[in-house]
């Protein structure tokens, strides 16, 4: 899939520079741009799922925990304080996942503004020159 969505891509950049090799240098000149900007939201969207992750694990180790030990946990009256723990551990999990998805939105925005951002540009520009 990966081979496919690179030869297309290249296939396209040859064919634009065959027809107008101008304007298809102009326009290349956001590629550097919109890998930043995939680079950047990569990172943060990568550290705030491992976050994510470690905050579900941490739930569900209580909650295998206190399944096992079920007896004990109603023998001394520790039902309301387990339950609390785990109801923390997915408001962590919640939270970091919203995080996660502002990241996203956001990075999918700005990446999403340049490329839109860059063809207005252009052709302000050119409209000027004529």
């Amino acid at each position: 899939m990966s081979a496919f969505f690179m030869g297309s891509f290249f296939a396209g950049f040859i064919i634009a520079i065959i027809r107008n090799w101008r304007l298809a240098l102009v326009i290349s000149t956001i590629i550097p741009c919109i890998a930043i900007a995939g680079g950047a939201m990569n990172k943060f969207v990568t550290d705030a799922k491992t976050k994510q992750l470690a905050a579900t694990g941490r739930g569900a180790t209580l909650a295998e925990e206190v399944i096992s030990s079920v007896r004990s946990a109603h023998a001394f009256g520790t039902q309301r304080k387990l339950a609390s723990l785990y109801n923390d551990a997915n408001e962590e999990t919640n939270r970091v996942g919203q995080l996660s998805a502002k990241y996203q939105g956001f990075g999918l925005g700005v990446f999403f503004f340049i490329i839109c951002e860059s063809p207005l540009n252009l052709s302000a520009h050119s409209t000027r020159r004529s």
